[in-house]
Protein backbone atom coordinates (compact mmCIF):
# COMPACT_ATOMS: atom_id res chain seq x y z
CA UNK A 1 0.00 0.00 0.00
CA UNK A 2 2.98 2.04 0.77
CA UNK A 3 4.21 1.75 -2.72
CA UNK A 4 1.08 2.05 -4.61
CA UNK A 5 0.71 5.33 -2.80
CA UNK A 6 4.13 6.53 -3.85
CA UNK A 7 3.31 5.73 -7.40
CA UNK A 8 0.06 7.43 -6.85
CA UNK A 9 1.62 10.72 -5.66
CA UNK A 10 4.48 10.12 -8.25
CA UNK A 11 2.01 10.28 -11.41
CA UNK A 12 0.44 13.56 -9.88
CA UNK A 13 4.32 15.30 -10.07
CA UNK A 14 4.91 15.14 -6.67
CA UNK A 15 7.81 15.13 -4.91
CA UNK A 16 8.25 12.11 -2.17
CA UNK A 17 10.90 10.63 0.04
CA UNK A 18 10.21 7.07 0.25
CA UNK A 19 11.86 5.36 3.42
CA UNK A 20 12.47 1.37 3.79
CA UNK A 21 14.48 -0.83 5.51
CA UNK A 22 15.65 -2.79 1.84
CA UNK A 23 17.39 -0.34 -0.68
CA UNK A 24 16.90 -2.83 -3.63
CA UNK A 25 13.23 -2.42 -3.09
CA UNK A 26 13.36 1.17 -2.96
CA UNK A 27 15.57 1.08 -5.72
CA UNK A 28 12.91 -0.93 -8.01
CA UNK A 29 10.37 1.51 -6.94
CA UNK A 30 12.07 4.57 -8.20
CA UNK A 31 12.16 2.80 -11.55
CA UNK A 32 8.59 1.71 -11.75
CA UNK A 33 8.12 5.93 -11.15
CA UNK A 34 6.66 7.76 -13.64
CA UNK A 35 8.80 10.56 -12.82
CA UNK A 36 11.97 9.33 -11.15
CA UNK A 37 13.23 12.19 -10.46
CA UNK A 38 10.88 13.12 -8.10
CA UNK A 39 11.64 10.32 -6.02
CA UNK A 40 14.13 10.20 -3.28
CA UNK A 41 14.92 8.01 -0.48
CA UNK A 42 16.51 6.95 2.48
CA UNK A 43 16.88 3.18 3.83
CA UNK A 44 15.94 2.65 7.75
CA UNK A 45 14.75 0.16 9.74
CA UNK A 46 11.61 1.74 12.04
CA UNK A 47 11.23 -0.81 14.43
CA UNK A 48 14.69 -0.01 15.98
CA UNK A 49 16.52 3.66 17.49
CA UNK A 50 12.90 4.79 17.90
CA UNK A 51 13.85 7.40 20.08
CA UNK A 52 16.13 9.10 17.47
CA UNK A 53 13.17 9.32 14.22
CA UNK A 54 12.47 13.15 15.29
CA UNK A 55 16.04 14.05 14.49
CA UNK A 56 15.84 11.74 11.57
CA UNK A 57 12.87 13.70 10.38
CA UNK A 58 14.84 17.11 11.06
CA UNK A 59 18.23 15.79 8.74
CA UNK A 60 15.47 14.77 5.68
CA UNK A 61 13.27 18.29 6.28
CA UNK A 62 16.91 19.65 5.67
CA UNK A 63 17.78 17.78 2.88
CA UNK A 64 14.79 17.65 1.15
CA UNK A 65 12.57 20.38 2.36
CA UNK A 66 10.18 20.83 4.24
CA UNK A 67 7.00 18.48 4.25
CA UNK A 68 3.31 18.82 3.33
CA UNK A 69 2.55 15.63 3.65
CA UNK A 70 3.44 12.31 5.89
CA UNK A 71 2.08 8.71 4.82
CA UNK A 72 2.95 5.94 7.24
CA UNK A 73 2.65 3.04 5.71
CA UNK A 74 5.30 0.52 7.48
CA UNK A 75 3.44 -2.62 9.27
CA UNK A 76 4.33 -5.85 10.20
CA UNK A 77 2.09 -8.91 10.91
CA UNK A 78 3.77 -11.81 12.11
CA UNK A 79 1.03 -14.55 12.54
CA UNK A 80 1.67 -16.13 16.46
CA UNK A 81 -0.87 -18.21 18.35
CA UNK A 82 -0.98 -16.90 22.26
CA UNK A 83 0.69 -20.57 23.40
CA UNK A 84 3.61 -19.17 21.40
CA UNK A 85 3.49 -15.17 21.87
CA UNK A 86 6.65 -13.58 22.80
CA UNK A 87 6.93 -10.15 24.53
CA UNK A 88 10.55 -8.85 22.73
CA UNK A 89 9.04 -10.12 18.98
CA UNK A 90 5.39 -8.15 19.56
CA UNK A 91 7.60 -5.28 21.13
CA UNK A 92 9.05 -4.82 17.93
CA UNK A 93 6.01 -5.06 15.90
CA UNK A 94 4.44 -2.38 17.90
CA UNK A 95 7.59 -0.25 17.03
CA UNK A 96 7.21 -0.69 13.59
CA UNK A 97 3.46 -0.29 13.43
CA UNK A 98 2.90 1.82 16.54
CA UNK A 99 5.90 3.79 17.87
CA UNK A 100 7.54 4.76 14.90
CA UNK A 101 4.07 6.61 13.48
CA UNK A 102 3.69 8.58 16.71
CA UNK A 103 7.84 9.05 16.83
CA UNK A 104 7.86 10.60 12.79
CA UNK A 105 4.92 12.40 13.81
CA UNK A 106 6.74 14.16 16.79
CA UNK A 107 9.33 15.11 14.64
CA UNK A 108 7.18 16.68 11.28
CA UNK A 109 5.29 18.46 13.68
CA UNK A 110 7.76 20.58 14.29
CA UNK A 111 7.32 23.94 12.58
CA UNK A 112 10.87 23.85 10.72
CA UNK A 113 10.22 20.48 9.29
CA UNK A 114 6.67 20.72 7.94
CA UNK A 115 4.76 23.67 5.74
CA UNK A 116 2.10 25.89 7.39
CA UNK A 117 -0.26 22.89 6.79
CA UNK A 118 0.64 19.31 6.94
CA UNK A 119 -1.64 16.16 6.71
CA UNK A 120 -0.57 12.99 7.91
CA UNK A 121 -2.02 9.38 7.16
CA UNK A 122 -1.19 6.09 8.72
CA UNK A 123 -2.26 3.02 7.30
CA UNK A 124 -4.23 0.74 10.02
CA UNK A 125 -6.66 -2.15 9.65
CA UNK A 126 -9.62 -3.35 10.20
CA UNK A 127 -7.51 -6.04 12.55
CA UNK A 128 -8.26 -2.76 15.12
CA UNK A 129 -12.01 -3.80 15.63
CA UNK A 130 -12.84 -7.14 14.49
CA UNK A 131 -9.65 -9.05 15.26
CA UNK A 132 -7.99 -12.14 13.40
CA UNK A 133 -6.86 -15.49 14.85
CA UNK A 134 -2.85 -15.65 15.19
CA UNK A 135 -2.70 -11.82 15.02
CA UNK A 136 -2.53 -10.63 18.57
CA UNK A 137 -0.05 -8.26 18.51
CA UNK A 138 -1.23 -7.14 14.73
CA UNK A 139 -4.47 -6.17 16.47
CA UNK A 140 -3.77 -4.69 19.56
CA UNK A 141 -0.82 -2.25 17.52
CA UNK A 142 -3.40 -0.68 14.95
CA UNK A 143 -5.87 -0.18 17.60
CA UNK A 144 -3.29 1.72 19.50
CA UNK A 145 -3.00 3.67 16.33
CA UNK A 146 -6.31 4.47 15.88
CA UNK A 147 -6.38 6.02 19.56
CA UNK A 148 -2.93 8.15 18.25
CA UNK A 149 -5.49 9.51 16.05
CA UNK A 150 -7.91 11.07 17.68
CA UNK A 151 -5.62 11.98 20.34
CA UNK A 152 -3.46 13.81 17.98
CA UNK A 153 -5.59 15.11 15.62
CA UNK A 154 -7.11 17.19 18.74
CA UNK A 155 -3.69 18.06 20.17
CA UNK A 156 -2.25 19.15 16.18
CA UNK A 157 -5.58 20.59 14.83
CA UNK A 158 -5.07 24.16 15.87
CA UNK A 159 -1.45 23.81 14.58
CA UNK A 160 -2.71 23.43 11.21
CA UNK A 161 -1.70 19.64 10.92
CA UNK A 162 -4.38 17.05 9.79
CA UNK A 163 -4.28 13.63 11.01
CA UNK A 164 -6.21 10.47 10.07
CA UNK A 165 -6.04 7.12 9.73
CA UNK A 166 -6.87 4.37 7.00
CA UNK A 167 -8.07 0.89 7.93
CA UNK A 168 -8.43 -1.50 5.11
CA UNK A 169 -9.68 -5.00 5.07
CA UNK A 170 -8.06 -7.80 3.54
CA UNK A 171 -5.51 -6.56 0.54
CA UNK A 172 -3.94 -8.32 -2.23
CA UNK A 173 -0.45 -7.35 -0.67
CA UNK A 174 2.51 -9.87 0.47
CA UNK A 175 1.91 -9.65 3.48
CA UNK A 176 -1.61 -11.54 3.49
CA UNK A 177 0.04 -13.63 1.41
CA UNK A 178 2.18 -14.70 4.35
CA UNK A 179 -0.19 -14.51 6.62
CA UNK A 180 -3.10 -16.87 4.13
CA UNK A 181 -0.31 -19.69 4.44
CA UNK A 182 -0.24 -20.06 7.55
CA UNK A 183 -3.84 -20.10 8.61
CA UNK A 184 -5.23 -23.33 8.88
CA UNK A 185 -8.26 -21.83 6.16
CA UNK A 186 -8.46 -19.46 3.11
CA UNK A 187 -8.01 -15.95 4.72
CA UNK A 188 -8.19 -14.35 1.06
CA UNK A 189 -10.84 -16.48 0.42
CA UNK A 190 -12.80 -15.58 3.65
CA UNK A 191 -11.94 -12.19 2.58
CA UNK A 192 -13.70 -12.19 -0.80
CA UNK A 193 -16.92 -14.18 0.63
CA UNK A 194 -17.18 -11.16 3.25
CA UNK A 195 -17.46 -8.11 1.36
CA UNK A 196 -20.38 -7.62 -0.96
CA UNK A 197 -17.88 -7.48 -4.32
CA UNK A 198 -16.37 -10.89 -3.34
CA UNK A 199 -12.92 -9.19 -4.40
CA UNK A 200 -9.59 -8.93 -3.14
CA UNK A 201 -8.80 -4.92 -2.58
CA UNK A 202 -6.33 -3.92 -4.61
CA UNK A 203 -3.31 -1.81 -3.25
CA UNK A 204 -4.36 0.94 -5.43
CA UNK A 205 -7.55 1.21 -4.31
CA UNK A 206 -6.21 1.98 -0.85
CA UNK A 207 -3.81 4.68 -2.52
CA UNK A 208 -6.80 6.63 -3.83
CA UNK A 209 -8.13 6.94 -0.45
CA UNK A 210 -4.84 8.21 0.55
CA UNK A 211 -4.00 10.60 -1.81
CA UNK A 212 -7.69 12.17 -1.17
CA UNK A 213 -7.08 12.72 2.58
CA UNK A 214 -3.82 14.15 1.36
CA UNK A 215 -5.09 16.89 -0.78
CA UNK A 216 -6.79 20.16 0.50
CA UNK A 217 -10.06 17.87 -0.99
CA UNK A 218 -10.73 16.35 2.75
CA UNK A 219 -9.51 19.48 4.70
CA UNK A 220 -12.85 19.03 6.84
CA UNK A 221 -11.92 15.35 7.84
CA UNK A 222 -9.95 15.59 11.01
CA UNK A 223 -9.42 12.30 13.53
CA UNK A 224 -10.60 9.82 11.46
CA UNK A 225 -10.15 6.22 11.33
CA UNK A 226 -12.15 5.21 8.28
CA UNK A 227 -12.77 1.90 7.20
CA UNK A 228 -12.20 0.76 3.33
CA UNK A 229 -12.66 -2.33 3.36
CA UNK A 230 -15.48 -2.95 0.70
CA UNK A 231 -18.62 -3.49 3.11
CA UNK A 232 -16.20 -6.56 5.00
CA UNK A 233 -17.13 -5.66 8.14
CA UNK A 234 -20.68 -4.35 7.28
CA UNK A 235 -22.07 -7.99 8.27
Amino acid sequence: MGRASVLRLNEQGVRVVGIARRGNKLEELKADCLYSDKFYYETRDLSSNIEELPDFVKFLAEKYGKFSGYVHAAGVLNPCPLGIFDYADALKDFNTNLFSAVMLTKGISIKKCRQDKLNIVYISSIAAKTGNPGALTYGMSKAALNMAVVTLAQELGSQKVRLNSVMPGGVDTDMAERYNEVLPYNYLEKVKQNNVFHEICKPEDIADVVMFLLSSRSYWIQGQNIIVDGGETLG
